[in-house]
């Protein structure tokens, strides 16, 4: 360790680094035969795995696994796993429980390349254990080589009054001839191909990785905001809640595009902002890219900036929500990663998106996040595949 030359913090020493573990070749374990398959894989999230599990493990899981998204969940492997198994011989089927972000765009893929039919699901039920807090929506799912499919949906639910917050429910099954990949019954929207006529138009918006690049009360007494929002080095920044609650004033620093010693020379108060509050934690990140452009967002969206070139103003909406909303923000407005960014400025388009067409659309296709089982807007296909109308009054 070695004492950072601003913050005085300690910080790792990378010449001094050691590698402990290294994956040469990784390839899948083989799994011991069985009949049968049931578990509650460990589940972490895509955007979780190098972090809880190592970047060398996370990469060698994906290289061991070329056929599967590196976009999925942890728990998708395991699934990827038992559909192999249970096209074998001797697995008759698999049984797993997982969070409902099963149904989500990105973990369905591996659903839909098995060979293994879904044979029961439970999309989405509560899950409650009183003894460690534990408050989520999980997802149930058996598929074997055939047999009759049942799908299970809840349709009431309430809290138990034993203290514990455990919850009673009351399914409705069915028997459909086929489950869909994201466990629903009926046409399979997932199928449906994107529109080219919608390409280039929706874009997740920025990630920072680093909270310095915000802007406080005190930045903004100090600071000379109207010159540096003129700039563009100095913008309005919106989140998810912004869009479904009250709005707060935020500003952040946009120095995409600027050569380090670019931003150094036309900016220097913001170059020291980025330098002492960025950098020292950008040097201890795993990805070269960050540690590297520092200044820079982990995820500056370079092709969301060129679909909001020549606008006054684009459509937002919230990733995750209770209710599907849309609404026009100023171009200057940079759009945080809990925002999808739509770059239409016609009141036309912001009308079709509100209309209760698309927002059941939206529902059906993007799946659901969180214990409040809130929708999730997946821009790729809740957008890019939905149809507009050809004629434009």
């Amino acid at each position: 360790m070695k004492l950072h030359p601003v913050t005085g913090l300690l910080v790792p020493d990378e010449t001094q680094r050691m590698e402990v573990f290294r994956y040469v070749k990784p390839q899948p374990t083989n799994w011991p035969k069985a009949n049968f398959i049931i578990g509650n894989p460990p589940f972490i999230g895509n955007k979780r795995m190098r972090e809880r599990l190592g970047a060398g493990y996370t990469d060698a899981v994906r290289q061991a696994f070329p056929r599967v998204s590196e976009s999925v969940d942890f728990v998708m492997y395991w699934w990827q796993i038992s559909a192999n198994a249970a096209t074998a011989k001797d697995t008759r089927r698999f049984g797993f429980i997982t969070t409902n972000s099963i149904t989500q765009v990105f973990n369905r893929s591996v659903i839909e390349a098995a060979s293994a039919r879904l044979l029961f699901a439970i999309p989405d039920h509560p899950w409650v254990d009183g003894a460690d807090g534990a408050d989520v929506r999980i997802a149930m799912t058996v598929a074997g080589k055939s047999g009759v499919a049942e799908l299970g949906l809840v349709k009431e639910e309430g809290v138990i009054p034993n203290g514990y917050g455990e919850r009673w429910i009351r399914l409705k099954t069915s028997l459909p001839a086929k489950i869909n990949s994201d466990l629903s019954e009926g046409s399979d929207p997932s199928s449906s191909p994107r529109l080219l006529a919608n390409v280039g138009l929706s874009h997740q918006g920025v990630t920072l990785v680093g909270m310095g690049f915000r802007l406080d009360e005190a930045d903004k007494e100090k600071l000379d905001i109207s010159r540096l929002k003129s700039a563009g080095i100095v913008r309005p920044y919106i989140i998810g809640r912004d869009l479904t609650g009250r709005r707060e004033d935020r500003l952040v620093i946009d120095a995409f595009g600027l050569a380090q010693d670019e931003l150094k020379d036309r900016f220097p108060e913001i170059f020291q902002i980025l330098f002492n509050r960025v950098k020292p934690q950008r040097d201890q990140n795993n990805r070269a890219s960050y540690r590297d452009k520092w200044w820079i967002y982990a995820e500056p969206r370079q092709d969301m900036r060129k679909a909001a070139t020549g606008l006054k103003r684009y459509i937002g909406t919230c990733r995750t929500a209770k209710h599907r909303l849309f609404s026009f923000e100023p171009i200057e407005t940079l759009a945080d990663a809990k925002v999808i960014f739509i770059g239409l400025h016609d009141s036309f388009f912001l009308g079709v998106l509100t209309s209760h067409i698309h927002t059941t659309w939206a529902i059906r296709t993007g799946g659901w996040l969180g214990v409040g089982n809130d929708s999730n807007y997946n821009h790729s296909d809740c957008f890019g595949k939905f149809p507009f109308p050809a004629d434009i009054p």
